[in-house]
Formats: C-alpha cells, structure tokens, sequence
C-alpha cells in the first residue's frame, strides 16, 4: 500500500456540509452580483466584467471555505487543517509532473477514441469570448492559470476531499485506510466534474473526473494541497498556451501561461500565510 502523507485530522461531517456549502454559494456568487452590478442590462454587464467575475468565483472558493471552516470550529482554521503546512517539494514537484504527463496523455487516447472531443476543446474555447479585449484576455489567462487551479483544489480538495476521508476514518476507524480513500477520492471527484458543464465541457466531463481523482491522490500521498493545485496550474497552463494565439496580445498571455503555475503556487503561499499555526 502507497504511503499516504496526508494524515486523518478532526473534522467530521459539519465540515463536509460547509464544503457542500461553500461550493453552492461560491458557485452563484458571480450571478448574484452581476444581478445586483447589472441592474437592467445584466447581458451587458457580463459582456464587459463576466470573465472578471468568473476570477473573482474562483476567490470566492476559498473564501467561503475558510469562513465554513471557521463557523463550524468557532474559530479561524489553521494551514495544517487545509494541508498547507507541509511541502515535500522534491517529491511533491515529481509527482505533480507524473500526474500531468499521466493526464496529458489520456487527453490525447480519449480524443482520438471519442468522436467530437476535438470540436467540444474548441467549443469551450470559443466560449472564452478570448480576442475581444486585452482587459478580458487577461482575466481569462488568470481564471485559468491560477483562479481555476487554486479556487478549485483549496475547495475540492483540501476541504471537500479531506473532510469525506476524515468523517468516514474516524467514523469508522476499523476500515482500512483505503477505503475512506477511495470513498472521498470518488465523491470529490463527482462534485468536481458537477461544477463543470456546458460550452462543450459536457462531453469532457470523464476527463474532469479523471482530474478529479488525480489530484485527489496526489494531494493524500504527497500531504500537501500544492502538489494537486501545480497538477492542474501545469494541465491549465498547457491548455491556456493553445488559446493564447487566438489573444489580442498573444506573447502576453504566452508569458502569463507560462507563469501561471508560479503563481497559484505563490497565491497558494499568500493564503498560507492568512491561517494560523
């Protein structure tokens, strides 16, 4: 059996519903504000700051999921809780690029074996609304790069994921370690691909889920949240370098691709920062 690094802590089910929680109302952010901002032109408004909301849902993730935490324990969580206390980096780096290479490569064997996935990547793309303004280019790159890698993973998995595999272990603490693994592994992964959907994503959503359960091992073998957030900065940052073309500033927003998986890690490092000891 796989070591696991990531060790079973103290949350129980409260912190599974504030996840559930956290996803709903961090989801419909971006909508409640635009119907607040928009006033009577709603469609306008997202046209000129929809893909700016879309960077702020991506915050609103982990802000909602610390302020579940802490209602839940009655006080701040600490950066071990989200397991942000510990980076085995050489180790951690090896896996994250394992992971990608791993995922990189059953994106090209589903592409080849299911008819329409090429059409549906350039339909998400086209969905971007990416070469209409520098302004929206840049929101998109960093909704992509480090929004979707960082918001997504401190929710999926470093609460969602680890709150499933918690409640279960110490609910049932005669179970083989795993199988409340697997459990959790499967049920972040299900939510994962439910925040995904539409604009062509319909027809990848194995692949999100396969994602899903990737980044869920990597994050309970390596113990840290920040080798599943450089899987998916390093998955994003690849997909961003194929779209950055289509950009009104396309060496811009290579260098920012390229960048991105920096700097969700250093984003992920800012909000370590915030939890305490």
């Amino acid at each position: 059996m796989m070591k696991l690094r990531l060790p079973v802590g103290s949350w129980n089910w409260l912190h599974v519903l504030a996840a559930v929680a956290a996803m709903l109302l961090a989801s419909s952010f971006p909508t409640w504000l635009s119907t607040v901002l928009g006033g009577d032109d709603i469609s306008g408004f997202l046209g000129k700051y929809g893909s700016w909301l879309e960077l702020l849902k991506f915050a609103s993730f982990v802000a909602f999921s610390v302020i579940g935490v802490a209602l839940v324990d009655r006080r701040w969580p600490s950066r071990a809780a989200f397991g942000l206390a510990q980076w085995p980096i050489r180790y951690g780096v090896l896996l994250a690029i394992g992971g990608f290479v791993l995922y990189e490569v059953a994106v090209v064997v589903f592409e080849k074996m299911t008819s329409g996935a090429v059409d549906a990547s350039n339909q998400v793309r086209d969905s971007l609304g990416i070469g209409k303004s520098p302004w929206v280019d840049v929101a998109v790159m960093l909704a992509i790069t480090v929004g979707a890698p960082v918001g997504e993973e401190f929710l999926c998995r470093g609460l969602l994921f680890r709150s499933l595999r918690d409640s279960i272990a110490r609910t049932v603490p005669a179970l083989p370690q795993w199988i409340p693994l697997i459990i959790a592994t499967l049920g972040s992964a299900y939510f994962f691909m439910q925040m995904h959907g539409g604009e062509g994503q319909d027809l990848q959503l194995y692949m999100i889920g396969l994602m899903g359960v990737l980044c869920a091992l990597a994050y309970a073998v390596s113990g840290s949240l920040r080798a599943p957030v450089l899987i998916r900065g390093l998955n994003n940052s690849y997909a961003a370098l194929g779209i950055a073309a289509y950009c009104v500033n396309p060496k811009l927003m290579w260098c920012l691709a390229f960048l991105g998986p920096v700097i969700a890690l250093l984003v992920l490092d800012g909000i370590e920062r915030l939890l305490r000891e």
